[in-house]
Order: structure tokens, then sequence, then C-alpha cells
């Protein structure tokens, strides 16, 4: 029985022996795989590692490349506005050049007008001239008809003294000598009545030229004024300057002055009437008449408890104007007027958004007082 169980234990530890030898190999042959296997997974992350550099790089790129054409985008945005400021300035000037082209013709004819007057005032100082020659040859007349009646009556006295006339044929020959003398006095005091007369035409002449020039003088510095005060925003096309024989029109197209549907004056407005206001301060003898005007669309129902229709809103605008002119400006209200067309004086199409646009208005027209 001892020997069976020692060999047992024998067969036992030898199996075991055995069996760790198998292990021992089999550890072996894992840790070597194990060892292939890191150095592979070394290399795959080295490769890895340059994968995502490359991939970061490329990035990078594309980054730029997108940051490079939004630029080119910008700039060629900026290109088109650039362009299209060309062409709104070649306009501007165009228009600018037309207004100054029409002024020039104005003033020509007032030039011409003056000219016109200054010709019939040399024509009737030729007229003055020629009546004073008159007088002196009347005159003339006159010493050679006391003369003449010197004569006569000296001729009476010696023919009486001579002749013995009769008295009654003396006195009737001097009373015709009288009446002759006096007919030359009244020709001679209608002559000079008519010299007075036209020494007060002439005097109220130069009176008209000179109140003329000062009001074409006045006229023509009251709209150079208002073109250099109002520069910038006629260059926006958002005033409008007109003159015309004896009057100057200003126009302010409403989004300037006034919100969407309503008569309240904005900031921008108030800014504007105010430059305006002060040149009209400094003219003097003229109707400033305010006129507001609307395009054709009807007031919307919201707005209608106010403004029932277009004739309502534009009255109400242009009173706003009138107001403000008396109350923050100072302008005398016996020259100042209001007035609403409403959409029946269209200067555009009401057809077509820029036609209304225009249309929708308020108009400072600076006339002559109607006497």
């Amino acid at each position: 029985m001892r020997n069976i169980a020692i060999i047992v234990l024998s067969v036992v530890l030898a199996v075991a022996i055995i069996s760790g030898l198998i292990l021992y190999q089999r550890h072996r042959d894992t840790k070597h795989s194990l060892l292939i296997s890191e150095e592979n997974l070394s290399e795959l992350n080295e490769k890895v590692s340059q994968l995502s550099q490359e991939n970061s790089k490329l990035r990078d790129q594309i980054h730029k490349n997108a940051k490079r054409l939004k630029e080119l985008d910008s700039t060629q945005g900026r290109i088109s506005e650039l362009e299209n400021a060309i062409r709104m300035k070649d306009q501007i000037i165009s228009e600018s050049e037309e207004r100054a082209q029409g002024a020039q013709s104005h003033i020509r004819y007032l030039e011409e007008q003056i000219a016109k007057e200054h010709d019939e005032f040399e024509g009737l100082h030729r007229e003055l001239f020629t009546l004073k020659k008159q007088k002196l040859a009347t005159e003339s007349k006159i010493g050679q008809l006391k003369s003449t009646r010197e004569e006569l009556i000296s001729d009476l006295n010696k023919q009486i003294e001579n002749q013995e006339l009769t008295l009654k044929e003396f006195q009737e020959r001097l009373q015709e000598a009288q009446s002759r003398i006096l007919y030359l006095e009244e020709e001679i005091a209608g002559g000079q009545n008519k010299i007075e007369g036209l020494d007060r035409k002439l005097l109220a002449l130069k009176g008209e030229k000179a109140l003329a020039e000062t009001k074409i003088g006045q006229l023509k510095s009251t709209y150079e004024e208002l073109v250099c005060d109002l520069n910038k925003q006629i260059e926006n096309q958002e005033v409008t300057l007109k003159a015309f024989e004896e009057q100057i029109s200003v126009t302010l197209v409403d989004r300037i002055v006034f919100e969407f549907a309503k008569a309240n004056i904005t900031a921008e407005g108030r800014m504007i009437l105010k430059r305006v206001g002060d040149v009209l301060k400094k003219v003097q003898g003229r109707k400033i008449r305010v006129v507001g005007h609307s395009d054709n669309i009807p007031i919307l129902p919201e707005y209608q408890y106010k403004f029932p229709s277009n004739w309502e809103l534009s009255a109400a605008r242009a009173g706003a104007v009138v107001r403000y002119f008396q109350k923050n400006i100072g302008l005398d209200p016996d020259n100042l007027e209001a007035v609403g067309r409403s959409f029946y004086d269209p200067v555009a199409s009401n057809e077509t958004l820029e036609g209304r646009a225009q249309n929708r208005r308020v108009e400072i027209i600076i006339a002559p007082k109607i006497e």
C-alpha cells in the first residue's frame, strides 16, 4: 500500500511537472505574442498620431481657405457697393448740374427784366430831356410873344396917338393879346405839370427798380442759403429745391419728417425744419405756404379714428409744420398758410412704389404776398 501511494504521488508529481512545463511554455509563447502585439500597437499609435497631425494640418488649411473665401466674398460685396455708390454719385452730380443750370437760367431771366426796366428808364429820361427842351422853346416863344405884345402895345399907342383910334378898338386888340398870353401861360403850366408828372413817374420807376433788385437779390440769397444748409439732404434725394420767377419751393419727403400714418414731426424732421425756418426768418414781405400731399392708398382702418381720409392726414401734416414754424422758429403767423391737398396733386404715378413715395411729401412755398 505504501508503494502504491508513492507510485501515485510520483505519477501526480510527474503530471504536475509536465503540466507546469506545458503551462510555462504557453506562458512564454503568450508573452512573446504579447510583446509582438505591443510593438504592433506602438507602430499603429505612431501612425494614428501622424494621421492626426496631418488631419489637423488639413483642417487648418480648410479653415484658412474658408476664411480667404469669406474675405473674397466680402471684397466682392464691397466692390459692388462702391460701384453702386459711384453710379448714385454720378446721378446726383448730373441732377445738381441740371438744377444749377435751371438756377442760372432764372438769374439770366431776372437780369433781362432788369435790363428792360433800365431801357424803359432811359426812354423816360430821354422823354424828360425832350420836354425840357420843349419847355425852353416855349419859354423862348413866350419871351418872343411878350416882346411882340410890347411891340403891339407900342404900335397901338402910336396908332392912338398918330391915328386917334377909338378906345374901344384899342381895348379889343388889347384883350385879344391878353387872351393869347393867357393861352400861352396855360400851355406853359400844362407843360410844367407834365414835367412834374414825369419826374414823379421817374422816381416811382427808380423805386420799383430798386425794390425789384432787392427782391431778386433776397430770393437768390435765400435759394443759395437753403442749398448750402440742406446740401446733404439734397444729395440723399430727401429734399428738392426749385426756383421759379418770384418764388422758391422746398419739397421734403414724408419719411424724414413724419412717422407712418402720423402727423407728429420726427426728431430728424425737426432738425431739417429748424434749418429751413432759420432761413425763412430772414425773408421779408413773402407768404410762406405749407402744402401737405399724400399718395392714393386709403387710410388703414386702425388709423381712421384720427384721419378718416388722406385729406385730414395731409392737412394735419401741413398744420404741424406751420405750428412748428410759429412756436419754435418765431415766424409771423400772418405770413403762414397751411394747405392739405390729399392725393390730388401728384408728381409721379401712384401705380408704383417709387411714384407713391414721391407723392408723399410736404412742400414749403416762398411766394410774393397778394396785395
